[in-house]
């Protein structure tokens, strides 16, 4: 779980495109963090909780990134 990782933010998003992804020209690194700042307030589960796009798993592992983190229960 630790090494170099790129973190992106998608908050905001209810669905994680490809395109969210590639904005900004981000260099993926085999970490991927993603803010998505859908649980401002950890005592409550969040209403809403954004998905991957059904192309993401497969663009990601074509840029050998190997763990995805995101801030959410």
């Amino acid at each position: 779980f630790l090494g170099p990782a790129t973190l992106v933010d998608v908050e905001g998003r209810e669905v994680v495109t490809v395109n969210a992804l590639e904005r900004g020209g981000a260099k993926l690194r085999p970490r991927l963090l993603l803010r998505t700042g859908a649980w401002p307030d950890s005592t409550r589960f969040p209403e809403r909780i954004p998905v991957l796009a059904a192309d993401v798993p497969e663009y990601l592992a074509e840029h050998g990134v190997v763990l995805l983190g995101i801030d959410l229960p």
